[in-house]
This record gives structure tokens, sequence and C-alpha cells, in this order.
């Protein structure tokens, strides 16, 4: 007999099959049947049972398709000995007609270009793909056709009679028709293919239903193991060919189905109003009426589903006596409890209770942002007298995959004391198992260019760098010889002419190698070896780490010359088992990351051995299949006693104290995906079939009613870059039209309640001011000591807020569409600033206590007055760790001039000094021996033309140093600087080196620069403030291409005290002296436009002065030295430049 039962709580359902399972009678051993949608709710039953008896014990959960399969081959065959069975065997896993084994069949057929070439339309898909496509059209055609033997068997017997299934022609029907003839042939030819019916279903079922009800059927049911009994608990869907099934089988078995129902009462006549207005113009609305909008909207398939159930049913029992009005009296029960008895929410019935947050809707910049208001919205409900456990909260998202480094990214980082327990699951195991990533990301090295990054990311990679004996230590060890032998990309000159990219080995890892190998076996002033320099310099036992880089390296170019080309797919499995051996560490991947591993790869090697074992494969379609056996979304979710992260669909169905439903946003949900352009089911639908749209809105209805307090909404609403609206999802609008006009409030009150408006940024002081929404309260206490402090020390910069704190503009205007909530039109204005940063130097530091103070202090205080000011304080702001460079370089820029300057100029000099001339080709091949020019002719033109600059500058060098070389000069220059009202003694030690008797000479390979300047005035006001005898107070700076000097100075003392003045100065306090823009400042005849040029940073200039992290900082909360501090940067800057200027030679700094 056949039993439905109805509750519209899951835990009604949940209740009623713990009690029947726990009755007594039955055959003690025999395991209880039940079939379950997922991994999840079997887990949620079997802590139901568990929590109820103690134990949960001897209960065998299935899943709908295989269990059916099984028990209806079972009572055929007793039932009706000697009917041929429709299955062969009950192993659906590995059935011929099984999508994930037949996809490989028709990629074949899909390799045969013979038979492509015959349909057109096929072959027009097939045309620009490559392998990596056709795995996927050919995965995609294999689900279709799995759909067509579930929903379409009628079809599938017209096409084997070599008839039309459609009413017109279809060019896709014509080729799905071939292609289904031919996989049939294909398939009945194999030995275990004969005997198995692809719509092996609706055979069965045709099967038993010819079967007669008689007491000898039943005597032989009940010896073949037929289940006395079976339980369907919560399935969202069943196919009718299912269905059927059930249908037959509860003719001699009990069969209890037990059924979410959202309405006590008959609503399977119900319709969306505006789909009711569009059928009754249509002359189509007969018998149906509307409803609930949301249910009606939301609610199709479980309409159609549960019809389906009531009419399968037929005589047996409908049990409806277990629907429960939600408790409470707040929205969210309101809500469901109209839903349950199918009546729309009155417009005005509700009144507006500002302590009721039962639903929200939490609008912010970002998913980053929605995560950390989550994380504050869940410690706020921790704190409440009778708040949750962690176990009963539900949080899931449309992308999962995207997601989660963004979860553990703000819920794994909290503090301690704000640390919250919580769980991803559901994972992709590409991602999570550690043994899995390193192995797919071997593969996809094998088919790249061998990037200097992706090599050694995946070196880095734990169960990688212990296979080969590599630490931490040993991995920077590396990563330096790396960056010294100047890998880019390529593993070596063969790859790249394959590529087409010349034949130049330079920049790759073979040449990499061969530098590493001359550096550990010559000695570090060793020339050019073999047209290369040698590199690293490894020696002692840190040359293991290079032994163990080239042993990685071996193994993965063995990899990539195995792989170059397709392979039959019979060889890949132990291809793969042997990379797992001689790639991974065991120990470090762990028995169970390796164990998934390796069953995910013995998965394949039987899909491909009974489906195409010859068929040749691509290593980047391995990978791809690899992938998706590894990411079988049969694993799913399940639940924990944590906070549970999960996609959307994992845990369908189940309760949770409080659910948020994190990215809903435009597009992401529902999904913007279509049915794929030759889905003939799409576009010929009929009564019963699975549609991703209604599904994917049913998923929203069942979340919204799973919640049991709290529903907890967010999505991405503001722009991060301007703060405009972004639309959220077009269930979010559905929901909200229902809601506000039920709110007996105006429209804008009622939006002010139901959504919440966050500022972008965390640590806004809305966040933890007592007057502001208690929604927007934030628990950062070093965010709020902070705010504090610069509050109290410039109050004036705080912000006021509104009164009421509710997240609307300060109008309150906070007017919707028909959707939604473009939200407010004031809101769709730039949102107000939030606090400004606190000020990083509110007042000036204390005086440096009176010392000498040294020329080179001065210099490198007036190359960068900002990063001198953080020095004093002790801060030192970190520079972010040299990178392997994927792209070799194509220009020489400032490292790469340094290094041949390096290189070149000692020999030139020696030359130029002897009056010699070196040979170009000599200099050539010393300078392509290093690693910073590119290699082939691009490296050798640009060598050719940094060659003459480099004779030039070592000629200037030979003819300014002709002169005899003075020894170096000390002195010290006694000054007086006013502090605070009191003249201090500063004096100022000078060194000067560089001395001939023509005067100073500096020099520099490098193109003058503002600095350059700076520190070449300082020294020559030095110089003709206390030249020794026999010395002219003349300076001159010689660089790359160009050159410059200064004049004798008069009175330099004057100067120097200035200069020692604005020194002090900016040891207190940020001083408004920034060189760069100063001195296009002073070079532009004092244009402003020229100044803001090189301070502003932006995305076209981001080496503007301004983007330096020194001077964001000292300058943060101030004014801006080019807006409200402008006289003050004019007046330092003339102070400091003007008489450099003055004395600058014949004008040469340009």
């Amino acid at each position: 007999m056949l039993t439905l039962h109805f509750a519209n709580r899951q835990e009604a359902l949940a209740d009623l099959l713990t009690t029947a399972l726990g009755q007594p009678g039955g055959d003690l051993f025999a395991a209880a049947e039940v079939v379950v949608p997922s991994k999840a709710v079997a887990r949620a039953a079997t802590l139901q049972m568990a929590k109820r008896f103690g134990i949960c014990a001897n209960v065998r959960f299935s899943f709908l398709a295989p269990w059916l399969w099984a028990q209806g081959s079972v009572a055929l065959a007793a039932a009706a000995p000697g009917t041929p069975l429709p299955v062969r065997t009950a192993d659906s896993d590995q059935a011929p007609w099984q999508p994930a084994r037949l996809a490989w069949r028709v990629l074949a057929a899909f390799s045969d270009a013979a038979w492509v070439a015959d349909h057109p339309r096929l072959a027009r898909y097939l045309g620009q793909a490559d392998a990596v496509t056709r795995l996927d059209l050919a995965q995609r055609v294999a689900a279709q056709v799995d759909q067509h033997s579930t929903y379409r068997p009628d079809w599938l017997a017209a096409w084997s009679a070599g008839r039309g299934a459609l009413p017109g022609p279809s060019d896709d029907e014509a080729w799905q028709a071939a292609l289904w003839r031919r996989l049939q042939a294909e398939i009945a030819a194999t030995a275990d293919g004969a005997a198995v019916d692809p719509t092996a279903a609706h055979s069965l079922a045709a099967a038993l239903a010819q079967v007669g009800d008689n007491p000898a059927t039943r005597a032989r049911l009940q010896q073949s193991g037929l289940p006395a009994s079976a339980h369907v608990f919560c399935l969202p869907t069943i196919a009718p060919v299912h269905l059927a099934l059930l249908q037959q089988l509860a003719r001699w078995m009990d069969l209890h189905v037990y059924a979410l129902n959202p309405c006590a009462e008959y609503w399977f006549d119900v319709v969306d109003p505006r789909r009711l207005a569009r059928l009754a113009a249509a002359g189509k609305a007969q018998h149906l009426e509307t409803g609930h909008r949301l249910l009606a909207a939301w609610g199709q398939q479980t309409q159609a589903q549960l019809a389906a159930l009531v009419d399968a049913c037929g005589d047996g029992v409908v049990d409806d006596d277990h629907f429960e009005p939600a408790p409470g009296t707040g929205l969210l029960a309101t809500l469901q409890n109209s839903i349950l008895t199918l009546q729309d929410l009155a417009p005005a019935s509700l009144p507006l209770d500002r302590t009721d947050h039962s639903i929200a809707l939490h609008v912010c910049h970002s998913l980053t942002r929605e995560l950390e208001v989550l994380h504050d919205a869940l410690l706020a409900r921790f704190t409440e007298p009778d708040g949750p456990k962690p176990g009963d909260i539900l949080v899931v998202v449309p992308d999962l995959e995207t997601a989660a480094p963004v979860i553990d990214s703000v819920f794994g980082t909290a503090p301690p004391a704000l640390a919250l327990p919580f769980t991803i699951t559901g994972r992709a195991q590409s991602t999570v198992n550690p043994a899995a990533r390193a192995l797919l990301d071997a593969l996809a090295l094998a088919a790249s260019r061998g990037t200097a990054s992706a090599v050694f990311g995946l070196l880095q990679q734990a169960v990688v760098a212990q296979r080969f004996g590599l630490d931490d230590e040993g991995l920077a060890r590396v990563h330096g010889w790396l960056l010294d032998a100047g890998v880019h990309w390529g593993f070596d000159g063969a790859q790249r002419q394959g590529l087409g990219l010349g034949g130049d080995d330079r920049h790759t890892w073979a040449d990499g190698l061969d530098r590493l190998f001359l550096g550990h076996a010559l000695p570090a002033s060793a020339g050019p070896f073999d047209g290369r320099l040698p590199a690293g310099e490894p020696e002692g036992s840190a040359a293991l780490a290079l032994g163990a880089l080239w042993a990685f390296l071996q193994a993965i170019d063995t990899l990539r010359r195995q792989t170059a080309h397709p392979l039959p797919a019979q060889d890949w499995p132990p291809l793969l088992s042997a990379l797992i051996d001689s790639l991974l560490h065991a120990d470090t991947a762990g028995a169970d990351a390796l164990a998934d591993l390796r069953a995910a790869i013995q998965g394949l090697a039987d899909t491909w051995a009974g489906s195409a074992p010859t068929l040749p494969l691509a290593l980047d379609v391995v990978r791809q299949a690899l992938t998706q056996a590894l990411d079988d979304p049969a694993r799913g979710g399940v639940p924990t006693g944590r906070i549970t992260f999960s996609a959307l669909p994992s845990l369908r169905s189940l309760p949770y104290r409080m659910v948020c439903v994190l990215g809903l946003n435009d597009g992401a949900f529902p999904s913007a995906n279509r049915p794929a352009e030759f889905d003939l089911i799409a576009q010929h639908p009929r009564p019963g079939d699975r549609q991703r749209r209604q599904d994917e809105r049913n998923l929203f209805l069942d979340l919204v009613l799973a919640a049991r307090e709290r529903l907890y909404l967010s999505h991405t609403g503001r722009s991060v870059r301007d703060n405009s609206h972004l639309p959220p999802s077009v269930l979010v609008s559905e929901l909200l039209d229902v809601l506000v006009p039920a709110i007996d409030a105006s429209r804008s009150d009622a939006l002010a309640h139901l959504v919440v408006q966050h500022p972008l940024q965390a640590f806004d002081v809305r966040g933890f001011q007592p007057a502001s929404d208690i929604r927007l309260r934030s628990f950062h206490g070093e965010y709020a000591a902070a705010l504090a402090a610069g509050q109290a020390a410039m109050p004036s910069q705080v912000p006021a807020l509104v009164a009421d704190g509710d997240g609307a503009d300060a109008d309150g205007d906070l007017e919707t569409d028909e959707t939604i909530h473009q939200a407010d039109e004031g809101a769709d204005e730039a949102e107000p600033d939030t606090a400004a940063a606190p000020a990083f130097f509110n007042q000036p530091l204390p005086a440096p206590a009176p010392a000498p103070v040294t020329l080179v202090q001065l210099q490198r205080f007036f190359r960068h007055p900002a990063r001198a000011l953080l020095q004093r304080l002790g801060v030192t702001l970190r520079q972010p760790d040299e990178t392997l460079a994927d792209d070799e370089p194509f220009l020489a820029d400032f490292p790469a001039r340094q290094d041949l300057a390096d290189r070149l100029l000692p020999t030139l000099l020696q030359a130029a000094e002897h009056g010699q001339v070196v040979p170009d080709a000599t200099l050539l091949a010393l300078a392509q021996a290093g690693t910073q020019l590119p290699g082939g002719p691009v490296g050798r033109q640009v060598a050719e033309a940094e060659l003459p600059l480099l004779r030039a500058h070592a000629q200037a060098l030979a003819d300014a140093g002709r002169a005899p070389l003075l020894p170096p000069h000390s002195a010290s220059l006694p000054f007086t600087i006013d502090v605070d009202g009191t003249a201090q003694p500063w004096p100022l030690d000078v060194t000067l080196t560089g001395l001939r008797a023509d005067g100073l000479l500096l020099h520099r390979y490098d193109d003058p620069r503002a600095g350059d300047h700076l520190q070449a005035w300082l020294a020559h006001l030095a110089l003709c403030a206390c030249a020794p005898a026999g010395v002219a107070g003349r300076t001159r700076w010689l660089g790359r291409g160009a050159s410059f000097g200064f004049r004798p100075v008069d009175d330099p003392l004057p100067l120097l005290q200035q200069l020692l003045g604005l020194w002090v100065q900016g040891q207190r306090q940020p001083l408004p002296f920034l060189p760069k823009t100063a001195w296009a400042w002073m070079a532009g005849s004092r244009s402003l436009g020229a100044a803001r040029g090189a301070w502003l940073a932006s995305d076209r200039r981001p080496f503007a002065e301004q983007a330096d992290a020194a001077h964001r900082l000292v300058w943060r909360g101030r004014p801006d030295p080019l807006d409200g501090g402008l006289a003050d940067f004019e007046t330092v800057s003339a102070l400091v430049l003007e008489p450099l200027f003055a004395h600058l030679d014949d004008g040469a700094a340009a």
C-alpha cells in the first residue's frame, strides 16, 4: 500500500519516520529501508533517531533511482519467473547508459569526422571547439540522453524505429536521433550491453504492471528478499517514471512517502496572478485560481510534485493531519502561516514592530562586507538570553567555491575573543584535497608554458615540498636562486621552438639550472662560462636544495614529455598512479586524501574500460575528467554542530533556527544559465519536467520555510567603487513586494525596517555609536578604541549621524519601484563619508635633543622627508617580497641597467684609463651572459642601444678622473636653530669624498632625478662652506647620457642653516616638501598642474608620489599638501629649490 504523509515542517515528518522505524514487529535482522534525497538528509535522520532511541542501527539509506532498480528487479524476478529483466545489474554506476560512461562514447562519436560531417548542425557546434569544449559538449549530450530515457522514452522508441518524434523537422533532432541509433548499436554489441535497456525504469514499470496480484505471487515475493516496507523521505522531486515504479512496488509492500507540503489547503490549481491573466487571454484559465503570490510564483515544482503524488496514491492513504502553524507573531512566522493557509498578507495588516528582526535584508558593498556584517550579527544573536547554538545556524551562498576563501578570511581570522566555530561543508575535493590539488596542478603545469610562479607554486605545496625534502628555509633559498638565475617561463628552448617562439633557451628552467650548477661549481668571481654567468652560489649543505629542485623539475619534465600527445584512455590511470608516487608525500597528504584521489582515478579507469578504452585523450581532457570525478556533486554537504556554510541546495529542507542566505545578487540566484540550444525537452516541455528556473525558485521557498526564528538575507547592493545601486535577486524583490505593503507604515518606514544599509567599511563610526541602528553594531573592540582615540584628538572630524540610525538617508526617503528597492532615491547618491581616518600625526612630536647631524642624514632626509620622519618613530614600512616574474623583460629597466653597469663599467673604465677600446663583440657577450636582458634579437638590440651610453659614461668618468683624487675631507659646521623659542646648537658634520682640484665629482649610472639633484646640492653647499685649500667650489654629477653641475655659492651657510631648520621641523611633524612634486612644480615654472601630475596617484599614474606608502601614512587625516596645505607646500618648496635652480650649471637639470 502507498501511504502519503504530508506536513509543512520537516520536524513533523522526521518524527513520523522515527516513530514508524521504532515500531516492533517484522524481521529483526532486516534493515529498515529509507530513501533520501541527499547525504545531508540521511545524516539529519540518523541524528534524529539516535537522539530518540540512543542509537541508530540497522537502517539502510539509499538514493531513489538505484533503490527502485534494485527492488523492482527483485520483484519482477520473483513475481514473474522467466520474464527477461530490462536491467542486467543493480549497479547503476557502471551501467553503459549512465551519463558518466556514455559521455565517452559520445566523445568518440564526435571524433569520427566522417559521421560528424553528415550532420551540419552538429558540425557547426564542433567546428571551433577545443578538446575540453568537446568533452563538455559530450557530457551535456549524454545528460540529455539520460533525460530522454527518463522523461521521453517515446522519443527514443521513435528514433530507434527510424522515425522522427517531434511535430516538425528539426536539425537538432536529426543528429540526436542518429547519435542515439549509433550508441544503441555500439552498446548492444558489448558483452555487458546486450541485455541493458536504456529506458530500464519505464520497461520495468511496464513489466511490473503486467504482473497479477495473487497469493502465489505474494508468496514468491515474501521469499525473494523484497522488503516488507520502505520509507521515501523528503524528496523534493520524483520523476514520473520513478513515481510509476513506486506505485507498482506499493502493490506488494508498505511504501510510505513523506513529503513537505507548505500549504494545508488544496492549492494544486493555484497560479500566479500574472500567469492567470496570460492563461485567461489564451482561453486556458478554466478551473484555475489565484492564491498566495509567493507560493504560486515559487512553488510550481512542489505543486506539480504533490499533485502527481496524490494522483499516484489512488486508493492509498493520504495522511495530512500534521500541519502545524509557526509559533509566534513575528513577521517570519506570519509569512509562513499565510502560506500555510493560502491567504495573501492583507495590506497594512501587520503592525510595524521595530524589535522584530525575524526577516531582514542587509545591503553591503561586497561579499567580504556581507560576511563581516554576518559575523557581527551572529555575535549579537549569541548574546541574546535564548540565543541559538552554533549548530542552529545555516549559511548558504550561490557559489560556495568562490565564497569559501572569503569565509575563511573573515571567520577564520577573527580575534580569539570574537572567534566563532564554523565549518564549510560540501566543497569540491579538487580544492580542499591537498593531494588532488597538487596532482591537478601538476597536470596543468605539464600542458602550460611552465611559468616561474606556477612551477614554484606547485613546489611550495606541502605534499610536494616534503616529497623532495624541502622545508620552509629550503624553499626560501630556492626562491632566491630562481630570482638570481632569471627564470621566467619555458622548460627549455625546444618547448619554445614548438610554440613557434624561437629556440632561445634564455630565461627557461634549463637555462636557470645551468646557471645554478655553474654557481655551485665555480667561484663567485668567475666570469661567463659558455655564454652564461653563474647564479645563486649554492654551496655546502645548501646545495641539497638544488638537487631537490633538479629532481622536481625532472619529474615535471618527464610528465610533460609523456603527455605531449594524446594517449589511449586505458594508458592514463597507470600514468596518474605513478605520478602520485613520484610527486606526492604520502604522510603529508594524508591517507584519506590519497584514498579519495586514488578512488577517483580508479573510477575513471573503470569508466574508460567499459566505454572507450582506446579513445585518444589529451592531457587537458584527462585533467577536466579527473576534476569532475573528484567534485562529484553527490558528495554534498552535511549538517554539523557548528555554524554551517554550504551551497544553496546541499541542506535543502532541513530546519534551522536561523537561515542566512548571502550573495543574493541579480543574476547570481536564480542563475542566468539557460538550457542548451540543442535541448529538445526545453523546446518541447511537458508536465512533470524539471526546469532549473522553477527548481531554484522552489529552493528559495524551501529556505524561507526552513527558517524557524530568523531569515537573514544579504546581497551586494552598492558598488564598492562609486556607491551606485546594484539590484538584488528578483526573488528578494518579490519577497519585499509582498512584505512592504503588509506593514502598517509608510513605504519608506517599512523598507527602512526591512532593509539595512551598511557602510562601506567595518570601522565606520556608525557601528560603535549608541544612537545607531542596533543592526549596524560592531563587536570589534580594536576599531572602537581607534575611533575613540581619533575622536578625542580630532572631534571636529567625526560627522553627526541621523538620530534614528536606521540606515536611511537623513530625510528617511527609501522609495522603491515595483520590484525593489532600487532602494532609496537618496541612497543612489554617494553614501555620506564615514568618519575621516584618524590623523597619524595629530600634534607635533617632541623636538629631538641637540646633537650633531651628518651630511648623509641631511641628504637622506631631503630625498624622502616622510620616510625619515617614520624612521624616527621606529616605523619601517615593509616592502613587498620580490616575486617571480613570468614574463621576461623587453626593455632595460633600472635593475637591468644597473646590472649591465656593474658588469661592464669596470672593464670599460679600465680600458678608457689606458686609452684602449673594448670590442663590441666582447661587451655584447658579457652583457648577454647575465639574466636581466631579454633573450634573442630583442635582447641584443637592447644591449646594443645601451652600449654607447655605457661607453660615454665610462669615458666621461675617465676624463673627469684624470686629475689626482684627493683624500676625504671632514669638517664640523656650527649652527644654531631656534626650537620652540629656544636657540639650540646643531652642528653639521661633513665628510666629502670624490674631491679633486677642480671640485667635487659625483656619478651614478641612471637618469638624473630630483633626489640626485638634492643630494648633490647639499654636498655642494657643504663643499662651498668648508672647501679645503686648492679645491674649487664646483660640483659635477655624471649620469646615463646626462650631467649637471653647480656653480660656486658665495654664502652657503645661511642656506644650510635654513635646510637644517627644515630638518628639525621635519623630525617633529610632516614637512610639506614632496621632492618629486616640488621638482615638477619648480621645473614647470611653478605650475600647479605640473605639481598635481607628479603628486596625484590614479590607475593611470600608479607610481605618482602620493601612492608612496610613507606619504599616505604621514599625511593621513591631514589636509592634502596640494589642496588645503598648498601655501605651505609652495613656501617650503621655494625655500629648498630656488637657490638650487639659481646655481644649477647652464640649466642642465632638464
